[in-house]
Formats: structure tokens, sequence, C-alpha cells
């Protein structure tokens, strides 16, 4: 099969002095290879053993794969999880792919679990399974969340927490300065916005000795690319936004790399 490439460069001549030149340009051409994981190891098409798939190798995965038993995180080019079949990330594994994700079976990320794509432009087609767990709490502490679900996942706000009151999940209304109540019954959780939920009322123990961790469990498409959010720069500019993706955050890292913002 024969294609086309086709390659456009455009030169901004500003002055009569300047030279544009275009010199030793080689490109090459290299046929993804596919690497398939058995259930004990990965194997090439012929079904002969092969080295652990890096971001060039597409990967299919025949047979459930766990990071508790491989101690192996994936990387991929593109990733396909055949029927049936269960990939479970446990805490800081990670399934990184450079583009699509094709998943027909199921793909479980346990608290600190990551699943991440580098081209803003990939499909995901499937669901996740995505669990995060908060440090212990009482039954009147509130935990800020946020969504890696795409919007038409439909992820409502009780969905978080289902044992709080409802009166109890908000967002901050930065225009007014307040919180707004939501009826977390009805709305959907968008991406990149910031939510503060309080703990499950069946959490009754006010003792610190009996706080206990909460883990809210997100099911949907998730989110990738772009997720663009507003910042509103009134009152105390405060704004509450939120990680849109499946994939954890390092919170010290976030604040250095954006100092100056």
């Amino acid at each position: 099969q024969t294609e086309n490439l086709v390659i456009k460069i455009t030169a901004s001549n500003n002055t009569n002095q300047e030279i544009w030149a275009i010199d030793n340009i080689s490109l090459k051409a290299q046929k993804k290879a596919t690497k398939y994981w058995n259930g004990s190891q990965w194997v090439n098409s012929l079904g002969n053993p092969t080295s652990s798939p890096t971001e060039s190798d597409k990967v299919e995965i025949q047979s459930d794969y766990n990071t508790a038993l491989t101690n192996q995180s994936i990387h991929a080019c593109e990733c396909l999880i055949q029927t049936g079949k269960t990939v479970e990330l446990t805490e800081d594994f990670y399934l990184k792919i450079q583009n699509n994700l094709v998943n027909n079976g199921i793909i479980n990320l346990k608290n600190a679990a990551s699943l991440v794509q580098l081209n803003d432009d990939a499909i995901n087609f499937g669901s996740i399974n995505m669990e995060r767990t908060t440090t212990p709490i009482f039954r009147y502490d509130y935990v800020y969340w946020s969504s890696p679900l795409k919007l038409e996942s439909d992820f409502k706000l009780i969905q978080v927490s289902p044992l709080t009151l409802a009166t109890k999940f908000h967002s901050y209304n930065v225009e007014n300065n307040t919180w707004f109540n939501h009826n977390p019954l009805t709305h959907t959780m968008i991406p990149g916005h910031g939510y503060i939920i309080r703990g499950p009322s069946l959490n009754n123990n006010l003792t610190p000795s009996s706080a206990t961790p909460f883990t809210a469990n997100f099911t949907g498409i998730p989110n990738n690319g772009m997720v663009n959010v507003p910042i509103i720069h009134t009152m105390d500019g405060w704004n509450l936004i939120g990680n849109p993706y499946p994939s954890a955050i390092d919170a010290t890292a976030f604040l250095t790399a954006n100092q100056a913002v």
C-alpha cells in the first residue's frame, strides 16, 4: 500500500537580508509492532516471548493483567483490551499510551494508579473504574473532589458519596464569594471543576482514633486532551478547580511549575 506524505513549510521573510535554507532532511517510517499479553508474558504475533512493550509498540491484552502480580506498568503506542479481559493497575502503576485506547474489557484504577494519554486528540473507547481514597476523615470533614470522566458519562455528584446528606455537596461561586449547594441527584460533575463534599453520614465517629479513609469510585469514559476551565478574577479571586484526568498529580510539583500563574 502506498500513501502520500505531504509536508508544508511556510517561511516569513521580514527583511531583505534574511536567507532560509533547508538541507539534509531524512524521513524514516517504521511499522508498528504489536505485542500481546497472554496472561503470563509478552509475546509477538508468532506467540514467541518478547520484551516488554514501549511507546513504539501496539499492545493487545488477551488475558487479565494485574500490576500487583507483574510489578510493571504498561507503555504503548496504542492499546486494545479484548472483551472480558481486565487490566488492574494498583497504587503508583500506570498505563501510558501515546494514542488511542480501545477498551472492550475492564480497566480498574486503584488509588494512586494512573491512565495517561500523550496525544490530546487520541480516542477513548470504553469505560474505566477509578478509585480515589482520602486520608482518614470524620463525618463532618469536607473533601475536595473532581471528576476524571467525560461529561457524556453523566456522572452525578451523589455517586461520589451516596451516604452524604444532600445539602452537603458544594462548588464555589466566584462572583458572589460563596459556596453553592448542588442537587447531587441531578448535577453532573463537570470536567475541570472542583467540588467540596462532606463525609458520609454513616461515619458517626467523633474521636480522633475513629477517623477512617473514604474511597470514591468513578465509572465512565475517561477524559483526554485539553480541558479548559475559565478563571474568574472577582471578589477575592479564588477559583475551585480540579484534576480532570484519571492520573495522579504531584501537588507540590504542580504548584512549583505554576508559580507565575
